[in-house]
């Protein structure tokens, strides 16, 4: 499993974390806004307490017993990475470019 214990919730993004979830391992970070906007929709991740040590182990204790729950995690983060690699963000905006440039032919 791959830790992910931040503490500063003024955090836009991380790219460790964005690995972790591509890793094939379930991940487990701390509860701040950008981690929580991760697991919007499905859960991809479990998240503790900042700055909770005894709350991040006794989750991954529980974690690693829960064998279900770990393949959930990595099925969702899989899912989820694939949605939202560079080739789908790419193909998103080609197809808005070609929105606008349809749009704009028939206003002409």
């Amino acid at each position: 499993m791959v830790l992910a214990p931040y503490t500063d919730d003024r955090l836009a993004t991380s790219a460790a974390v964005m690995w972790a979830l591509s890793s094939g391992r379930p991940v487990i970070g701390s509860r701040i806004p950008a981690f929580s906007e991760l697991n919007l929709g499905e859960q991809r991740m479990l998240l503790v307490t900042p700055g909770a040590p005894g709350e991040l182990a006794r989750v991954v204790i529980e974690l690693r017993e829960n064998e279900e729950l770990m393949a959930e995690l990595v099925a969702n983060a899989s899912l989820f990475c694939a949605q939202t690699g560079w080739d789908k963000v790419a193909q998103r905006h080609l197809e808005v470019y070609q929105a606008a440039q349809r749009s704009s032919r028939g206003r002409r």
